[in-house]
């Protein structure tokens, strides 16, 4: 059984004659539009009776045509067969008659292949356009929220908030005028590039902002410039004699119960310049700290530094050039 519709909104018309009369007994012929192959109407919206064709109007010029949702050709005559009128292209009212559609549904045309007459259909991929040109960059604006559920390729510039202001950029912003109150992911990629976004609420850290990282792991970091404030080392104690570490940063505290015979090498040129290694006693012996030539004390004294016999004694010590630097001291004699 064919889906029908009315011809226009109520399917009981009226014809008349060039005077104005109301077309009693008038003939309407349909067609297929443009030409005269005959396309069937119906008496009501079940289509399950056809019209005879011609229709016939009663005395009053009255019929029931229910239509297709195809595109018709009528001609009306009168009762005597005389062509009254030719109307090509009419369209079957497919909207009018509706009162429910199924769920993700549309009214277009065929998903693929040529044109034809637009009806009912269920949505296919192809009728959701790529967001993705070559020409313009598209706007998402005023919405309140967006669900992305498949990926979506920005080839050229797409912004939330406004019209899109470059290519490659992606921005958000809010109540204020655009580059005031907005942030935007921004590049030309070399390749495939993937910002991965923890399963959690948090906040992006900014290269050029003050931030403070909370369980952060820093594998393998390089640091260019200084760090702000002082290091908080762990002491390493020296319960024994034995090397101090040269090429690692370190507070050094002497625990053995009897002077201590330490030795220190000399920092690596360049790949240590910078690094600061502190010894200092918490026992009250005369500790000795051997490092032949290194030392640079302000004085001909470079090769041994001796504690005074008192808790406390100390010195801060900071590589360059191969050398160690003596920053700090307390209770030390050089020699």
């Amino acid at each position: 059984m064919p889906a029908v519709v009315p011809f226009v909104s109520g399917a009981f018309l009226q014809f008349f004659d060039n005077s104005g009369a109301p077309l009693a007994g008038g003939l309407v012929f349909t067609y297929q539009a443009g030409g005269t192959v005959p396309q069937a109407t119906y008496t009501d919206s079940t289509g399950a009776t056809p019209n005879p064709n011609p229709v016939v109007l009663d005395s009053a010029g009255r019929a029931d045509i229910w239509c297709l949702a195809a595109s018709y050709r009528f001609d009306l005559k009168t009762a005597g067969g005389v062509l009254i009128r030719t109307e090509d292209n009419i369209v079957g009212n497919a909207l009018t008659a509706v009162s429910t559609v199924t769920a993700n549904t549309v009214y277009a045309g065929p998903s693929t292949g040529a044109a034809a007459v637009p009806a009912f259909r269920a949505l296919v991929a192809a009728d959701i356009p790529s967001l993705s040109t070559s020409s313009a960059d598209v706007a998402l604006d005023n919405l309140a929220s967006v669900n992305i559920n498949t990926p979506l390729l920005f080839q050229t510039g797409i912004d939330v908030g406004s019209t899109a202001k470059a290519p490659r950029f992606l921005y958000f912003w809010g109540a204020g005028a655009f580059g005031t109150t907005s942030f935007r992911l921004t590049g030309t990629p070399t390749a495939n590039r993937i910002l991965t976004l923890q399963d959690s609420s948090d906040t992006i850290v900014g290269r050029a902002t003050t931030d403070t990282l909370t369980n952060k792991t820093l594998a393998s970091p390089v640091f260019t410039g200084k760090l702000a404030g002082p290091p908080l080392l762990t002491p390493v104690l020296l319960s024994a004699d034995g090397a101090i570490a040269p090429h690692t940063p370190a507070w050094n505290v002497i625990t053995k119960g009897s002077a201590a015979a330490l030795t220190l090498a000399a920092p690596t040129a360049g790949t240590d310049d910078g690094l600061t290694v502190g010894v200092q006693s918490s026992t009250a012996f005369a500790h000795v700290i051997t490092a032949t030539g290194l030392l640079q004390t302000g004085s001909a004294s470079v090769n041994t530094a001796t504690f005074a016999a008192f808790a406390g004694a100390g010195l801060i010590l900071r590589a360059y050039n191969a050398k160690w630097l003596v920053i700090a001291q307390i209770g030390i004699t050089f020699a």
